[in-house]
Protein backbone atom coordinates (compact mmCIF):
# COMPACT_ATOMS: atom_id res chain seq x y z
CA UNK A 1 0.00 0.00 0.00
CA UNK A 2 3.12 2.39 1.11
CA UNK A 3 4.39 1.84 -2.45
CA UNK A 4 1.36 2.56 -4.32
CA UNK A 5 1.44 5.77 -2.52
CA UNK A 6 4.52 6.63 -3.62
CA UNK A 7 4.01 5.70 -7.32
CA UNK A 8 0.80 8.22 -7.07
CA UNK A 9 2.87 10.83 -5.44
CA UNK A 10 5.77 10.13 -7.64
CA UNK A 11 3.04 10.80 -11.08
CA UNK A 12 1.08 13.52 -9.55
CA UNK A 13 4.50 15.50 -8.70
CA UNK A 14 5.45 15.01 -12.15
CA UNK A 15 2.01 15.37 -14.66
CA UNK A 16 2.40 19.34 -14.88
CA UNK A 17 5.82 19.18 -16.44
CA UNK A 18 3.57 16.82 -19.09
CA UNK A 19 2.49 18.43 -22.48
CA UNK A 20 -0.71 16.79 -23.10
CA UNK A 21 -0.43 17.30 -26.65
CA UNK A 22 2.23 15.07 -26.68
CA UNK A 23 0.97 12.63 -24.34
CA UNK A 24 -1.22 12.48 -27.18
CA UNK A 25 0.54 12.19 -29.53
CA UNK A 26 2.82 9.47 -28.40
CA UNK A 27 -0.73 7.55 -27.47
CA UNK A 28 -1.68 8.18 -31.11
CA UNK A 29 1.28 6.85 -32.72
CA UNK A 30 0.80 3.78 -30.64
CA UNK A 31 -2.51 3.43 -31.85
CA UNK A 32 -1.48 3.70 -35.33
CA UNK A 33 1.22 0.99 -35.28
CA UNK A 34 -1.67 -1.19 -33.38
CA UNK A 35 -3.96 -0.58 -36.23
CA UNK A 36 -1.31 -1.05 -39.18
CA UNK A 37 -0.03 -4.64 -37.44
CA UNK A 38 -3.98 -5.25 -37.00
CA UNK A 39 -4.40 -4.29 -41.00
CA UNK A 40 -0.95 -6.55 -41.52
CA UNK A 41 -2.13 -9.66 -39.86
CA UNK A 42 -5.23 -9.02 -41.34
CA UNK A 43 -4.25 -9.16 -44.37
CA UNK A 44 -0.95 -11.55 -43.97
CA UNK A 45 1.28 -9.87 -44.90
CA UNK A 46 4.46 -10.87 -42.87
CA UNK A 47 7.08 -7.98 -43.88
CA UNK A 48 4.11 -5.91 -42.81
CA UNK A 49 3.30 -7.97 -39.44
CA UNK A 50 7.24 -7.84 -38.16
CA UNK A 51 7.77 -4.12 -39.00
CA UNK A 52 4.22 -2.86 -36.97
CA UNK A 53 5.03 -5.35 -34.30
CA UNK A 54 8.05 -4.23 -33.68
CA UNK A 55 6.85 -0.60 -34.05
CA UNK A 56 3.94 -1.75 -31.62
CA UNK A 57 5.60 -3.18 -29.17
CA UNK A 58 9.00 -0.51 -29.06
CA UNK A 59 6.16 2.14 -28.68
CA UNK A 60 4.47 0.51 -25.47
CA UNK A 61 8.35 0.96 -23.81
CA UNK A 62 8.19 4.60 -24.67
CA UNK A 63 4.54 5.04 -23.06
CA UNK A 64 5.81 3.56 -19.77
CA UNK A 65 8.71 5.64 -19.68
CA UNK A 66 7.23 8.97 -20.96
CA UNK A 67 3.38 8.87 -19.70
CA UNK A 68 3.02 8.98 -16.22
CA UNK A 69 -0.53 9.52 -15.61
CA UNK A 70 -2.18 5.94 -15.56
CA UNK A 71 -5.66 7.13 -16.16
CA UNK A 72 -4.03 8.51 -19.58
CA UNK A 73 -2.02 5.55 -20.40
CA UNK A 74 -5.32 3.48 -19.30
CA UNK A 75 -7.48 5.44 -22.03
CA UNK A 76 -4.80 5.01 -24.79
CA UNK A 77 -4.41 1.10 -23.50
CA UNK A 78 -8.77 0.55 -24.46
CA UNK A 79 -7.64 2.30 -27.82
CA UNK A 80 -4.75 0.66 -28.96
CA UNK A 81 -6.31 -2.63 -27.49
CA UNK A 82 -9.41 -2.42 -29.68
CA UNK A 83 -6.88 -0.85 -32.16
CA UNK A 84 -5.71 -4.33 -32.77
CA UNK A 85 -7.97 -6.23 -33.15
CA UNK A 86 -10.65 -3.98 -35.07
CA UNK A 87 -8.89 -4.74 -38.51
CA UNK A 88 -9.56 -8.31 -38.19
CA UNK A 89 -13.18 -8.20 -38.22
CA UNK A 90 -13.45 -5.50 -41.47
CA UNK A 91 -10.49 -7.89 -42.98
CA UNK A 92 -11.58 -11.11 -41.82
CA UNK A 93 -15.46 -10.96 -42.18
CA UNK A 94 -17.48 -14.11 -39.97
CA UNK A 95 -13.85 -14.46 -37.53
CA UNK A 96 -15.91 -14.88 -34.35
CA UNK A 97 -16.10 -12.28 -31.90
CA UNK A 98 -15.75 -13.92 -28.77
CA UNK A 99 -11.64 -14.48 -28.62
CA UNK A 100 -11.33 -11.39 -30.21
CA UNK A 101 -12.52 -10.02 -26.97
CA UNK A 102 -11.18 -11.95 -25.24
CA UNK A 103 -7.85 -11.14 -26.25
CA UNK A 104 -8.33 -7.48 -26.25
CA UNK A 105 -9.63 -7.68 -22.63
CA UNK A 106 -6.74 -9.77 -21.80
CA UNK A 107 -4.33 -7.56 -23.74
CA UNK A 108 -5.31 -4.39 -21.61
CA UNK A 109 -4.97 -5.55 -19.21
CA UNK A 110 -1.21 -6.69 -19.67
CA UNK A 111 -0.67 -3.69 -21.01
CA UNK A 112 -1.76 -2.16 -17.72
CA UNK A 113 -0.01 -4.51 -15.47
CA UNK A 114 3.40 -3.59 -17.46
CA UNK A 115 2.57 0.43 -16.69
CA UNK A 116 2.42 -0.40 -13.26
CA UNK A 117 5.88 -2.82 -13.29
CA UNK A 118 7.57 0.12 -14.93
CA UNK A 119 6.42 2.74 -13.08
CA UNK A 120 7.90 0.15 -9.81
CA UNK A 121 10.92 0.44 -11.81
CA UNK A 122 11.32 4.17 -12.22
CA UNK A 123 10.19 4.71 -8.37
CA UNK A 124 12.96 2.33 -7.01
CA UNK A 125 16.13 3.90 -9.57
CA UNK A 126 17.57 7.40 -8.73
CA UNK A 127 18.79 7.55 -13.27
CA UNK A 128 16.61 6.84 -15.56
CA UNK A 129 17.63 3.62 -16.47
CA UNK A 130 16.42 2.32 -20.03
CA UNK A 131 17.18 -1.19 -19.89
CA UNK A 132 15.67 -1.68 -16.34
CA UNK A 133 11.99 -0.12 -18.16
CA UNK A 134 12.63 -2.47 -20.94
CA UNK A 135 13.24 -5.49 -18.65
CA UNK A 136 9.52 -4.73 -16.59
CA UNK A 137 7.74 -3.34 -19.66
CA UNK A 138 8.57 -6.03 -22.69
CA UNK A 139 7.73 -9.61 -20.72
CA UNK A 140 3.97 -8.39 -20.26
CA UNK A 141 3.47 -6.48 -22.99
CA UNK A 142 4.57 -9.20 -25.69
CA UNK A 143 2.68 -11.34 -23.90
CA UNK A 144 -0.14 -9.03 -24.00
CA UNK A 145 1.24 -8.98 -27.87
CA UNK A 146 1.29 -12.91 -28.45
CA UNK A 147 -2.17 -13.57 -27.21
CA UNK A 148 -3.32 -11.01 -29.85
CA UNK A 149 -1.29 -12.97 -32.34
CA UNK A 150 -2.31 -16.46 -31.27
CA UNK A 151 -6.21 -15.60 -31.31
CA UNK A 152 -6.18 -14.17 -34.66
CA UNK A 153 -3.93 -17.30 -36.51
CA UNK A 154 -5.50 -20.05 -33.77
CA UNK A 155 -9.14 -18.38 -35.24
CA UNK A 156 -7.97 -18.41 -38.15
CA UNK A 157 -6.91 -21.84 -38.97
CA UNK A 158 -9.17 -23.81 -41.24
CA UNK A 159 -9.01 -27.88 -40.32
CA UNK A 160 -8.88 -28.58 -44.24
CA UNK A 161 -5.46 -27.02 -43.83
CA UNK A 162 -4.30 -30.79 -42.52
CA UNK A 163 -5.37 -32.40 -45.67
CA UNK A 164 -4.51 -29.68 -48.45
CA UNK A 165 -1.68 -30.74 -50.64
CA UNK A 166 0.91 -28.38 -49.37
CA UNK A 167 0.45 -29.56 -45.59
CA UNK A 168 0.51 -33.16 -46.81
CA UNK A 169 3.44 -32.47 -49.08
CA UNK A 170 5.79 -31.22 -46.59
CA UNK A 171 4.85 -33.75 -43.77
CA UNK A 172 6.29 -36.22 -46.60
CA UNK A 173 9.44 -34.01 -46.89
CA UNK A 174 10.32 -33.98 -43.35
CA UNK A 175 9.48 -37.78 -43.34
CA UNK A 176 11.56 -38.72 -46.22
CA UNK A 177 14.96 -38.41 -44.93
CA UNK A 178 13.60 -40.60 -41.69
CA UNK A 179 12.32 -43.14 -43.84
CA UNK A 180 15.49 -43.45 -45.97
CA UNK A 181 17.15 -44.24 -42.72
CA UNK A 182 15.47 -47.69 -42.69
CA UNK A 183 14.65 -48.30 -45.76
CA UNK A 184 17.79 -47.96 -48.69
CA UNK A 185 17.71 -45.49 -51.23
CA UNK A 186 13.88 -44.59 -50.49
CA UNK A 187 12.36 -41.91 -52.73
CA UNK A 188 8.89 -40.68 -52.59
CA UNK A 189 8.37 -41.46 -56.15
CA UNK A 190 9.43 -45.17 -56.05
CA UNK A 191 6.35 -47.42 -56.36
CA UNK A 192 4.40 -49.29 -53.34
CA UNK A 193 6.12 -52.21 -55.27
CA UNK A 194 9.16 -51.12 -55.34
CA UNK A 195 9.13 -50.06 -51.62
CA UNK A 196 7.51 -52.44 -49.91
CA UNK A 197 10.51 -54.87 -51.91
CA UNK A 198 13.15 -53.06 -50.59
CA UNK A 199 11.76 -53.05 -46.93
CA UNK A 200 11.67 -57.10 -47.42
CA UNK A 201 14.17 -57.79 -48.93
CA UNK A 202 15.98 -55.54 -46.12
CA UNK A 203 14.40 -57.47 -43.38
CA UNK A 204 14.31 -60.91 -45.06
CA UNK A 205 18.35 -60.61 -45.01
CA UNK A 206 19.00 -59.71 -41.58
CA UNK A 207 16.37 -61.76 -39.95
CA UNK A 208 17.94 -65.12 -40.09
CA UNK A 209 15.67 -66.24 -43.11
CA UNK A 210 17.90 -69.65 -43.82
CA UNK A 211 20.04 -68.96 -46.37
CA UNK A 212 18.14 -66.14 -48.24
CA UNK A 213 21.47 -64.25 -49.27
CA UNK A 214 22.86 -67.08 -51.50
CA UNK A 215 19.18 -68.46 -52.85
CA UNK A 216 18.99 -68.73 -56.62
CA UNK A 217 17.83 -65.25 -57.66
CA UNK A 218 14.24 -66.71 -58.95
CA UNK A 219 13.51 -68.06 -55.54
CA UNK A 220 14.26 -64.91 -53.98
CA UNK A 221 11.90 -62.89 -55.58
CA UNK A 222 9.43 -65.40 -55.33
CA UNK A 223 9.64 -65.14 -51.38
CA UNK A 224 9.99 -61.10 -52.15
CA UNK A 225 6.88 -60.83 -54.17
CA UNK A 226 4.74 -63.16 -51.52
CA UNK A 227 6.40 -60.77 -48.56
CA UNK A 228 5.25 -57.82 -50.79
CA UNK A 229 1.30 -59.09 -50.89
CA UNK A 230 1.54 -60.26 -48.03
CA UNK A 231 2.51 -56.61 -46.40
CA UNK A 232 0.33 -55.12 -48.89
CA UNK A 233 -2.84 -56.86 -47.18
CA UNK A 234 -1.64 -56.35 -43.84
CA UNK A 235 -1.31 -52.66 -44.65
CA UNK A 236 -4.88 -52.30 -46.15
CA UNK A 237 -6.34 -54.26 -43.13
CA UNK A 238 -4.97 -51.86 -40.89
CA UNK A 239 -5.37 -48.49 -42.65
CA UNK A 240 -8.93 -49.50 -44.04
CA UNK A 241 -7.87 -48.48 -47.89
CA UNK A 242 -6.71 -50.04 -50.82
CA UNK A 243 -3.11 -49.80 -52.13
CA UNK A 244 -2.13 -49.75 -55.32
CA UNK A 245 1.41 -51.06 -56.03
CA UNK A 246 1.81 -49.76 -59.57
CA UNK A 247 1.29 -45.91 -57.80
CA UNK A 248 4.38 -44.10 -56.18
CA UNK A 249 4.50 -44.10 -52.87
CA UNK A 250 3.50 -40.93 -52.13
CA UNK A 251 0.30 -41.18 -54.14
CA UNK A 252 -0.23 -44.01 -51.58
CA UNK A 253 0.63 -42.36 -48.67
CA UNK A 254 -1.19 -39.34 -49.71
CA UNK A 255 -4.53 -40.84 -50.47
CA UNK A 256 -4.38 -42.78 -47.28
CA UNK A 257 -3.16 -39.72 -44.78
CA UNK A 258 -5.73 -37.43 -46.20
CA UNK A 259 -8.71 -40.00 -45.05
CA UNK A 260 -7.04 -40.58 -41.75
CA UNK A 261 -6.55 -37.10 -41.08
CA UNK A 262 -10.11 -36.57 -42.26
CA UNK A 263 -11.08 -39.23 -39.75
CA UNK A 264 -9.46 -37.57 -36.66
CA UNK A 265 -10.44 -34.17 -37.70
CA UNK A 266 -13.70 -34.91 -37.90
CA UNK A 267 -13.98 -36.16 -34.51
CA UNK A 268 -12.81 -33.52 -32.94
CA UNK A 269 -14.63 -29.46 -32.45
CA UNK A 270 -13.39 -26.86 -35.08
CA UNK A 271 -13.57 -24.47 -31.80
CA UNK A 272 -10.82 -27.27 -30.04
CA UNK A 273 -9.38 -27.32 -33.16
CA UNK A 274 -8.57 -23.58 -32.85
CA UNK A 275 -8.08 -23.41 -28.90
CA UNK A 276 -4.99 -25.71 -29.63
CA UNK A 277 -3.89 -24.01 -33.03
CA UNK A 278 -3.64 -20.88 -30.48
CA UNK A 279 -1.89 -22.39 -27.67
CA UNK A 280 0.43 -23.44 -29.96
CA UNK A 281 1.26 -20.32 -31.57
CA UNK A 282 1.38 -18.97 -28.16
CA UNK A 283 3.92 -20.87 -27.16
CA UNK A 284 5.87 -20.90 -30.31
CA UNK A 285 5.67 -16.57 -30.21
CA UNK A 286 7.15 -16.96 -26.36
CA UNK A 287 10.05 -19.59 -27.48
CA UNK A 288 11.51 -16.65 -29.60
CA UNK A 289 10.67 -13.81 -27.13
CA UNK A 290 14.57 -13.71 -25.52
CA UNK A 291 15.28 -12.34 -29.16
CA UNK A 292 12.37 -10.66 -29.75
CA UNK A 293 13.36 -8.41 -26.90
CA UNK A 294 16.61 -7.41 -27.61
CA UNK A 295 15.36 -6.43 -30.88
CA UNK A 296 12.24 -4.15 -29.45
CA UNK A 297 15.08 -2.73 -26.78
CA UNK A 298 17.21 -1.92 -29.35
CA UNK A 299 15.21 -0.31 -32.15
CA UNK A 300 13.05 1.17 -29.09
CA UNK A 301 16.44 3.02 -27.43
CA UNK A 302 16.93 4.25 -30.74
CA UNK A 303 13.63 5.85 -30.40
CA UNK A 304 14.06 7.19 -27.02
CA UNK A 305 17.41 9.13 -28.06
CA UNK A 306 15.64 10.36 -31.19
CA UNK A 307 13.08 11.86 -28.71
CA UNK A 308 15.70 13.42 -26.50
CA UNK A 309 17.79 14.78 -29.32
CA UNK A 310 14.73 16.58 -31.11
CA UNK A 311 13.65 18.14 -27.73
CA UNK A 312 10.65 15.78 -27.20
CA UNK A 313 11.19 14.91 -24.26
CA UNK A 314 14.09 15.11 -21.98
CA UNK A 315 15.84 14.13 -18.96
CA UNK A 316 15.13 16.16 -15.65
CA UNK A 317 16.27 15.83 -11.82
CA UNK A 318 13.23 15.35 -9.50
CA UNK A 319 13.19 16.21 -6.17
CA UNK A 320 15.83 14.06 -4.16
CA UNK A 321 18.12 14.11 -7.48
CA UNK A 322 16.28 11.58 -8.77
CA UNK A 323 15.96 11.61 -12.68
CA UNK A 324 12.81 11.71 -14.48
CA UNK A 325 11.64 11.89 -18.15
CA UNK A 326 9.53 14.47 -19.07
CA UNK A 327 7.85 15.95 -22.02
CA UNK A 328 7.46 19.75 -21.76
Amino acid sequence: MEKKDRLRELASNVEADYSPIKVLLIILFTLLSALAFGVFIGLGIIGGIAGAGLLFLSCLVMQALLIKSLSRFAIGAIFESAALISPIIFLKPGFPILPLLFAAVLNFLLMVWAQFSARDALENELKVRFIKISKAVLPKSFTAFAVVVAVIYGFSFKPEYFFSPSFIDSTMNLATPIIGYFVPDFSPNMSAREFLAVSARQSLAKNGVINFNIMPESIRNQIINKTVEESKNALENSFGFSIDLDKPFSENARIIFTEKIKEVVGMIHPYLISVVVSLGVFFLAKAASFIVYWLVAFFAFIMYQVLLATGFAEVTLQQRSREIVVMK
